[in-house]
């Protein structure tokens, strides 16, 4: 039969079948370099490089009082609150005025935070169980601080391994002590920057023994080839790396107005802060694998010259500055003398000499403005430890085979007066001029204050080498440059430049003389 037809408007229910139901995430596709989007983090860079700088009337007002109590309050938010303001504070830039903010104009604000700087990296400990009145061991230099930054991050599980600095998970989420350190001396050095606070910031009684006692190091073990550790314990090795170059900026700032006791009976302080400074910047300079002379130099930078014109190593030329200026003054000159052992002061000179220009290499490089400036600083950095050296340290460099010191300066020397071309002997006169002084200076080997070696009863200022002061003693013995009296009178001494000059040309006739009581006498 005929299956029965269904009734007009009625629903019919079929059996429903089996539907397959996924769900596939919403999702964007994404070019990644090992998981990071590299498109999207290079223009996120971009962008932040273009951001203009706040402008200081978005941060409103600001009462220093306020900021002033909120350091001295150690609460974290209040920290956070005045560390940033005060950053602010040392970036911000007048309209029609030099940039900076003076600091001279709120003392307290500086003193909470050099108590800050105290009481988070020390502890509130005081600095007398450190000082020493004679320094004792070796100068651990950059390199070898820097190496063992890179060693130990380099083992396995490096950031797993307990050290010293870490930040400690007990005191919640508090930023390191190493952070607010570094923040401090940020702002300091922002501040030391603007020309109106560098005599205060030199001037004043804590500042510079706070930042050179935490470039301090200690010995971890009893073993000397083992790695130091910081004198604070709060900071990492790589903390102390930033500190350290932090504290060089700021001395190359201050360090023009920095000046040291001159009394018989010097205060300690003064013995310890000439002694750290004298072994921070040495720390840039005296590493035998980097005290190399231009050219080699620029060839262990790694740079193709076709590509970018290397330039001197930033540090060493930093530390440079920094010598320069800060003993230059002959009682700054008498202190480290006096604080620093003849050791570390060979070792300075060691470096320094086998820095300068020798081959033709070098001085093919030098002919540059910027290498210029650095053998400039090279040779004034010299003739200072020739002039606070003490005599049994002259005697040693001017009769060293090895360091070869007259040979060195003698070739410089001539280079750049005989040697050159006579339309730029004017670039390389004051380098010319220091050269001879320290030169004139070893060759005496005496001792520079000694007021009563001076027949007018001063001693002798920077610049002014043996003969300027128009003494007449007679001297005797060969000079250090009797063997080549021939090629200096016939040809140096003859030059317009050292004629003009009647301080060289006398010192170039000092170092050529020839004691008439050692010679030969005729045979009848």
């Amino acid at each position: 039969g005929h299956a029965a037809q269904p009734a007009v408007g009625t629903r019919v229910i079929k059996q429903p079948s089996r539907r397959k139901i996924e769900y596939v995430p919403l999702a964007r596709n994404v070019d990644t370099a090992g998981g990071r989007d590299v498109d999207g983090i290079q223009h996120e860079l971009l962008r932040a490089g273009h951001r203009p700088l706040k402008d200081m009337n978005e941060w409103g007002q600001v009462d220093i009082d306020a900021l002033t109590l909120s350091l001295r309050s150690r609460l974290a938010t209040e920290l956070s609150y005045a560390l940033t303001t005060l950053t602010m504070l040392s970036l911000m830039r007048y309209p029609h005025k030099d940039p900076g903010f003076p600091i001279q104009q709120a003392p307290e604000l500086l003193e909470e935070a050099l108590d800050l700087l105290e009481d988070i990296a020390f502890d509130g400990a005081d600095d007398d169980a450190s000082i020493h009145p004679v320094p004792d061991g070796r100068i651990h230099t950059h390199r070898e601080l820097v190496n063992g930054v890179m060693e130990e991050g380099s083992k396995p599980f490096a950031a797993l391994q307990p050290k010293q600095g870490l930040r400690n998970p007990d005191t919640g989420p508090r930023p390191r002590s190493g952070e607010t350190i570094l923040a401090v001396m940020n702002i300091l050095r922002n501040l030391s920057n603007m020309p109106d606070n560098m005599d205060y910031l030199a001037k004043h009684e804590r500042l510079l023994s706070d930042i050179l006692r935490l470039c301090c190091l200690t010995p971890a073990s009893d073993d000397s080839n083992t790695l130091p550790t910081p004198a604070s314990k709060v900071l990492s090795l790589q903390d102390l790396l930033t500190v350290r170059k932090d504290t060089v900026n700021i001395l190359i700032n201050i360090a023009g107005y920095i000046t040291f006791s001159s009394a018989t009976s010097p205060p300690k302080q003064d013995v310890i802060n000439a002694r750290r400074a004298f072994e921070l910047f040495a720390s840039y300079l005296v590493d035998p694998q980097e005290a190399l002379p231009p050219f080699a130099s620029m060839l262990q930078s790694g740079l193709p010259p076709s590509v970018q014109q290397p330039r001197p190593p930033q540090l060493a030329d930093s530390a440079l500055e920094v010598f320069t200026r800060l003993f230059q003054p002959d009682d700054n000159r008498r202190m480290l003398s006096r604080a620093v052992a003849q050791d570390w002061l060979w070792a300075l000179m060691e470096s320094l000499v086998h820095r300068l220009p020798v081959s033709d290499n070098d001085f093919s490089v030098v002919m540059r403005d910027v290498w210029l400036g650095f053998v400039e600083k090279l040779v004034m950095a010299i003739y200072a430890l020739a002039f606070l050296a003490p005599p049994p340290l002259k005697k040693r460099i001017k009769t060293d085979r090895t360091l070869a010191f007259t040979k060195v300066l003698l070739r410089l020397v001539k280079k750049f007066s005989i040697y050159s071309p006579p339309e730029a002997r004017m670039y390389f006169i004051i380098s010319v001029r220091r050269a001879v002084e320290a030169m004139r200076l070893i060759d005496d080997a005496v001792d520079s204050f000694d007021i009563g070696q001076s027949p007018s009863g001063t001693t002798l200022m920077f610049g002014m080498g043996y003969g300027e002061h128009g003494e007449s003693r007679p001297q005797r013995g060969m000079g250090i440059l009797s063997g080549y009296q021939e090629e200096i009178t016939w040809a140096l001494m003859l030059q317009r430049e050292v004629v003009a000059d009647e301080m060289m040309f006398s010192e170039l006739e000092s170092l050529t003389r020839v004691d008439k009581s050692l010679s030969a006498l005729p045979v009848l």
